[in-house]
């Protein structure tokens, strides 16, 4: 008996070994949406717990109440281990064009939550013509929302219809809940992570979009309201529309996300 149990110890400790552990949490914003992109499906808790940790002191100084070029940022690109853990298209990841956007809303984390479960996104999405999102992990959503789930994954049916592109695709999107320290001074965050399995074609035959993949965070505040950040990196190919002007045009978007989230949470949840 000692002898088979001297083996078993002897050939699970190298198979534990195999997992190599997470890299320690970064604090340089870029590096920090990243690794929280790499780390979303992590069954340990800690890497997402850190990476949030350190997301909110960096937030801490930025003014929120300033225009959204004043709060936003441009990471570095992706790499292929980051998104290791998704199927994509698989083009070369520097062409994307990143920016990572920053706000403040006056609802919970909890209405937050609940307005990701809706099947029709369109009151939050105002780029969007047809936004419609399916929970795939469980027959109730509401669990999320209540907190007796942990995280939900999504399929969502889209068409964006604007300046630089009118193109209908398909979107994996999951969210969890992280908690953001411990003890009495404990807050809850969630975090969604999406992405684009396949490449999509425009309506005119002459514009791609050929892949997008995003970071989304609402943290718990202690006043009771939500800090906002987004973080997309995104390739397409639309006709003589400059670098900048898409990422200032994406900028605008994310921000328009942000106020049209916090009117549909009113209107849903709080009118009479």
């Amino acid at each position: 008996m000692l002898l088979r149990t001297l083996l078993l110890i002897a050939v699970s400790a190298p198979l534990a070994a195999c997992k190599p552990p997470s890299p320690e949490a970064p604090t340089d914003l870029s590096d920090l949406v990243r690794y929280l992109f790499a780390e979303w499906h992590n069954e340990d808790p800690q890497p997402m717990q850190d990476g949030l940790a350190n997301l909110d002191a960096f937030m801490r100084d930025i003014d929120m109440d300033t225009a959204a070029v004043d709060r936003s940022w441009v990471p570095e690109p992706l790499t292929v281990e980051d998104v290791s853990a998704v199927t994509w298209p698989e083009r070369d990841l520097e062409a994307t064009i990143p920016i990572t956007v920053a706000g403040a809303g006056p609802w919970a984390v909890t209405d937050h939550a609940r307005l990701q479960t809706e099947a029709d996104q369109l009151p939050a999405e105002p780029t969007a013509v047809r936004y419609d999102r399916t929970v795939t992990n469980v027959d109730d959503p509401s669990c999320f929302w209540d907190g007796s789930c942990g995280l939900i994954e999504t399929d969502n049916d889209v068409r964006r219809d604007n300046l630089v592109m009118s193109v209908d695709f398909a979107m994996r999107k999951d969210f969890r809940w992280v908690n953001i320290g411990s003890g009495e001074d404990a807050r809850r965050a969630v975090v969604g992570r999406s992405w684009l399995e396949d490449s999509f074609v425009g309506d005119e035959g002459n514009t791609h979009l050929w892949m997008s993949f995003a970071v989304d965070v609402w943290m718990e505040l202690p006043d009771g309201s939500t800090q906002r950040v987004q973080s997309l990196w995104s390739e397409s190919e639309t006709i003589d529309v400059e670098e900048d002007i898409v990422r200032n045009l994406l900028r605008g978007s994310i921000d328009d996300v942000f106020d049209a989230g916090d009117a549909a949470i009113e209107e849903l949840y709080y009118s009479e």
